[in-house]
């Protein structure tokens, strides 16, 4: 391939992002800890509970749908429908998975910093994956394409391979330095949701009165995948109006919850006074 040069704030806007996305849910984390005295191990139970309901379950729903090439072609024709295939999947796999964990959970880490917890260690596995990792992956790429080791590389991969990756190092480069931000906003956005959701979802788990609370988490995940899904099948083309809607959206399902939360710790407040 000819010479690319990918811009070296680029790269340090990518290594930052790597960091931001290890350091998004462990500050939160330790101010929670210093505070409330929060417990590290819901953390690695969000974490694993996304694992198995979003990177495995799901995925394997998505192989079954999506393999199917006459569900896929209707799919990518009706992008309204995908966007609402999506956002489902997303929401009954990843709030089921809440809701089991922390049935799971609800013997021995069963407190209102342990909800927070947990969703902190949800988003935050998350954000690792989907931010950091994918970071880690460009900068390498980048890091080739400049030094012209990439073209050695290319020479032994099959067609294919050979064209993904050469779009991948023309995205690189013509992106501008501050569009790796992005990645770094939505992050915010979907790990507050992360702990909003949890908060709902915990207490839809333990208190039987607010088992509605776990079909409204579903719709709301739905609600926030809704617009990705769009973007994705191309309806709506600016990223940043996407990043806007997630952190409000996201913002205001944090408040919502943690209102709950704090009403329900109030109540059995009043319940072990009496």
């Amino acid at each position: 391939m000819e010479s690319v040069q990918i811009s070296g704030l680029s790269i340090a806007i990518m290594a930052f992002a790597v960091l931001f996305s290890l350091a998004l849910p462990l500050v939160p984390y330790f101010i929670l800890r210093k505070k409330i005295k929060a417990r590290f191990v819901p953390v690695l139970i969000g974490a694993a509970t996304f694992i198995v309901s979003a990177l495995i379950l799901e995925r394997i729903v998505h192989g079954l749908v999506l393999g199917d090439a006459n569900i896929y072609a209707y799919l990518m024709k009706n992008p309204m429908l995908y966007a609402l295939y999506a956002g489902l999947m997303a929401g009954l796999f990843e709030e089921s998975g809440r809701f089991g964990a922390f049935k799971l959970m609800r013997k021995k880490y069963s407190t209102s910093s342990d909800a927070l917890s947990y969703g902190l260690g949800h988003g935050g596995i998350e954000a690792v994956i989907v931010l950091g990792l994918s970071m880690v992956s460009n900068i390498v790429l980048s890091l080739m394409a400049n030094s012209g080791a990439l073209n050695s590389t290319l020479a032994v991969l099959p067609a294919q391979q050979k064209e993904v990756l050469v779009a991948s190092v023309n995205t690189l480069a013509a992106a501008q330095p501050a569009e790796f931000f992005v990645g770094m906003i939505e992050r915010v956005g979907a790990l507050a949701f992360h702990v909003g959701a949890s908060v709902l979802v915990y207490l839809a788990a333990t208190r039987q009165a607010s088992f509605w609370l776990y079909p409204l988490a579903v719709l709301l995940h739905l609600l926030l995948d809704f617009p990705a899904g769009l973007f994705q099948a191309g309806v709506i083309t600016s990223i940043w109006l996407i990043e806007a809607i997630v952190i409000v959206f996201s913002g205001l399902v944090l408040w919502f919850a943690l209102k709950l939360l704090r009403a329900a710790d109030n109540r059995l407040a009043v319940v072990r006074e009496e």
